[in-house]
């Protein structure tokens, strides 16, 4: 084999190496757009978890609260029915001031339960909207990934052809 050919063998070879590489680089990586896209998308997931996580936590205090302020409803009630059967000034301070404390700390549960709910719809929104997707993202996202599927198919039909004549190539 004369220089020539040697020359012209390697050029070839280095070229479909070259041509190798892009191609298995197209199938590997996206473009930039469909990249930011699934990226955005991962994000909205991520964040649609920590809100459901949090959705779940809220819940769960909810509960929890609940049933708290209704053991506080029946203790009040317990405590003012014992109002009526008193039969002294000292007993009476003594149910007035438990009472006294059941209502306040009454209050300050059902304040607190309150927020919870209000929490608790705020987050539910935030939760109905993380999960829809709208029209236009939708169209958009399958567009990218339907370009990305007919480049990447491409790209292997490509490596397929270069994986061949790289064989021959290097047969001679």
């Amino acid at each position: 084999m004369d220089t020539r050919l040697k020359l012209q063998y390697f050029v070839t070879l280095q070229t479909l190496l070259e041509q190798r590489r892009q191609a298995r680089f197209l199938l590997e990586n996206p473009p930039e757009e469909l990249a930011s896209h699934q990226a955005r998308f991962a994000e909205r997931r991520r964040l649609l978890e920590a809100k459901k996580e949090e959705l779940a936590r809220v819940k769960a205090e909810q509960v929890a609260l609940q049933q708290e302020v209704d053991s506080l409803h029946k203790e009040r009630e317990h405590f003012r029915k014992q109002k009526s059967m008193v039969t002294n000034m000292r007993q009476l301070q003594a149910v007035v001031s438990e009472l006294d404390h059941v209502e306040a700390e009454l209050k300050t549960r059902e304040e607190k339960l309150l927020a919870l709910w209000q929490q608790l719809e705020a987050l539910e929104k935030d939760v109905a909207s993380l999960s829809q997707e709208s029209d236009e993202e939708r169209q958009a996202r399958e567009q990218l990934e339907a370009a990305f599927a007919v480049q990447k198919q491409k790209a292997e039909q490509d490596l397929a052809r270069i994986e061949a004549r790289l064989r021959e190539t290097q047969k001679l």
